[in-house]
């Protein structure tokens, strides 16, 4: 069968320049966005310059599987340009488009009775990253609508984070937290292990085959006897586990060894130095891992991987594991708890009220915007409002039997 049969003849006839080199082009399966498809074709051709014929051969070229079939089905001579090769081709797939992810799509997703917290936020963040023009507010509001009542749902209530990345760190908190009580046995079932950085022994290390970055935490950091002056800085964002954005103090480059009686090895890793709060001290990812061409095993709790003198084998700290755990399960209490959070104070400040006259122990703050000048007059109104209280507290006292004190 002719490929080039759905061109017109000018196009088929049309000859190819001998010094073109056409540059590497994504494929299109009909399964994606067809226009998006088409976009990137034309910046990748763009400064190439190719003429009309070209254009539509190259065109042509990237279609494979469901999108080749359809155009090698089209009559013979049927295109007659580029622009109507690229329109016929985003009429036939624009069913592939991607759906816009709105506010009202997230305020649908629920947590089923059954669903783990850990697939409910997977879902609910997968979907958050592809929403367009919604509000951190708004998706927060969402998620905490959508989870079903438990620990997580309580803490949110209890102490509400004041941003998005806030709520991520807690929610991956709580998913930890569940992960371990979910475990057969009790003990978690991710690798924390012993690794030497820098000539020094560091407990708790994660080994994360999921991640793509190198992670030292401060406190780590300042363990070791580093400084900040010893990092660089180059502005750089990285990515977490549910698409938000977290900005390290800074990278530093290390030496991280693994040994044992059969071996030992080293290599140099690139750290990004994180502030925040964690279990772990550290966590190596894939790129780290692959280097040592380490091979983890979760049911046992260990991780190997070959030199030239034997094969090493990095046993996992389950005591460690487990106090990683309760330092997590410790954040999560102190964010629950009602009496550690921040209390709301005005940028202006607070003025003392005595509301029964001064020396009295009733006292509320009251914020010192334009007190300066209205204090006189908005004392007696304070006063006069609890003479007020305290006739209707007489009332509720009669009726219920209950001392106004307690009240």
């Amino acid at each position: 069968m002719d490929g080039n049969a759905p061109f017109s003849d000018a196009i088929r006839l049309a000859p190819v320049p001998e010094d073109f080199r056409p540059p590497r082009l994504e494929v299109y399966r009909g399964v994606t966005d067809p226009r998006e498809h088409v976009q990137g074709f034309e910046a990748a051709v763009r400064y190439r310059q190719p003429d009309e014929a070209t254009r539509c051969y190259l065109l042509a070229n990237t279609l494979k599987g469901a999108a080749f079939s359809w155009f090698i089905k089209l009559p013979r001579g049927h295109i007659s340009s580029y622009e109507h090769l690229k329109w016929e081709l985003i009429a036939r797939f624009i069913g592939r488009t991607r759906m816009v992810v709105s506010d009202m799509v997230l305020a649908n997703i629920k947590q089923g009775e059954r669903e783990s917290l850990r697939d409910y936020t997977n879902h609910f963040f997968a979907a958050a990253v592809e929403a367009e023009d919604v509000e951190p507010a708004v998706t927060m509001h969402n998620f905490r609508r959508g989870l079903k009542i438990g620990d997580l749902s309580k803490s949110l209530q209890l102490a509400k984070p004041r941003s998005y990345p806030e709520l991520v760190v807690r929610a991956s908190q709580f998913m930890l937290l569940e992960d371990a009580e979910s475990s057969p046995t009790g003990a978690p079932g991710i690798k924390v292990v012993v690794a030497r950085i820098a000539d020094f022994d560091v407990r708790r290390v994660l080994l994360d085959s999921g991640s793509t970055a190198d992670i030292l935490f401060e406190s780590a950091f300042l363990h070791i006897g580093l400084k900040e002056a010893n990092l660089l800085c180059i502005g750089t964002t990285l990515l977490g586990f549910f698409g938000e954005r977290v900005q390290p103090l800074g990278f530093i480059t290390l030496p991280i060894s693994f040994g044992d009686d059969n071996g030992h090895a080293m290599s140099m890793v690139n750290f990004a130095v994180i502030r925040a709060k964690s279990g772990y001290n550290a966590i190596l990812g894939r790129t780290t891992l692959n280097s040592f061409r380490m091979v983890i095993s979760t049911p046992h709790l260990c991780a190997k991987f070959s030199t030239s003198s034997g094969v090493v084998t990095i046993k996992g700290d389950a005591r460690q594991a487990t106090r990683c755990f309760q330092i997590a399960a410790q954040l999560v209490v102190d964010q629950m708890d009602p009496r550690k959070t921040q209390p709301v104070i005005p940028q202006e400040g607070v003025i003392n009220v005595a509301l029964r006259g001064e020396g009295s122990s009733k006292i509320v703050n009251v914020s010192s915007y334009r007190m300066t000048i209205s204090r006189q007059w908005l004392l007696p109104c304070f006063r006069s409002i609890l003479m007020s209280l305290h006739g209707l507290l007489k009332m509720l006292q009669a009726w219920t039997g209950l001392s106004a004190s307690t009240i």
